[in-house]
């Protein structure tokens, strides 16, 4: 299956994780905590994806929150993680919302504020991937181009 976003890409935390463990060692994939529910298969696809995207965006809230989501009780693995994610960083960059106006968002109470940013007027020119359905779900009510990119594992099949 053939996928590509022809506008930037603006990345959810656990799928900011999903690159950065596969990119380390895709055979640890199923083994961290925090990808274990994807496959090698899916890491791939979604590198394909990212790799056709003119632009990768991530808000420090985003990073923030990935970083934490990296720790795992191997120090090495999680130390190899954090450097590739400085590295996407370097190449990627970030996108500063300041705190106090994502907190104005309406969807900021339930969703919390790494969500509300990605919500943010700035990022409407972008297609917001997550595997947050609440996350997906405000986006689209509020006319946002999102993909939930768990509907791109399920069309791409098994392993």
């Amino acid at each position: 299956m053939s996928l590509t976003s022809r506008k930037p890409v603006l990345l959810d935390a656990n799928l900011l994780v999903l690159p950065v463990v596969g990119l380390v060692s895709e055979p640890s994939i199923p083994k961290h905590k925090r990808t274990k529910m994807f496959s090698v298969s899916d890491f791939r696809l979604l590198k394909d994806y990212l790799n056709d995207a003119p632009k990768i965006a991530v808000t420090p809230n985003v990073v923030t929150e990935a970083s934490n989501l990296l720790a795992t009780n191997d120090e090495g693995m999680t130390g190899r993680c954090r450097d590739m994610l400085k590295e996407l960083l370097n190449e990627w960059g970030e996108t500063f919302i300041r705190s106090s106006v994502a907190a104005l968002h309406p969807a900021y109470r339930r969703l919390g504020i790494t969500d509300a940013a990605l919500l943010d007027d700035s990022f409407g020119q972008h297609e917001l991937l997550t595997m947050d359905l609440d996350l997906y779900l405000e986006a689209g009510r509020i006319g946002r181009q999102a993909t939930n990119f768990a509907y791109h594992i399920d069309a791409n099949g098994p392993d």
